[in-house]
């Protein structure tokens, strides 16, 4: 059986919820350095039925998930 062009997803947008807390450093008078992070919350996408009947009805059952990322920037100033 050959599927063809069939989507996993009604959607590809979903919704992302976070909190951030940084700290920045001045490490001279042009530059500074800072670290961010803070917990993330992605929401489940919208899942689509088109591969119904065909043995892999399961395989876009994700899930919504939490992450914390974890950003670090270096700026200079002119």
């Amino acid at each position: 059986m050959v599927l063809s062009d069939v989507p996993f997803f009604d959607k590809s947008t979903v919704a992302v919820f976070g909190a951030d807390l940084g700290l920045a450093y001045s490490l001279s008078k042009n530059a500074s350095f800072g670290v961010e992070t803070g917990p993330r919350y992605q929401t489940k996408p919208s899942r689509l039925n088109g591969l119904a009947g065909t043995g892999l009805d399961s395989i876009n059952d994700t899930g919504s998930r939490w992450s914390m990322p974890v950003l670090a920037t270096l700026t200079f100033r002119f």
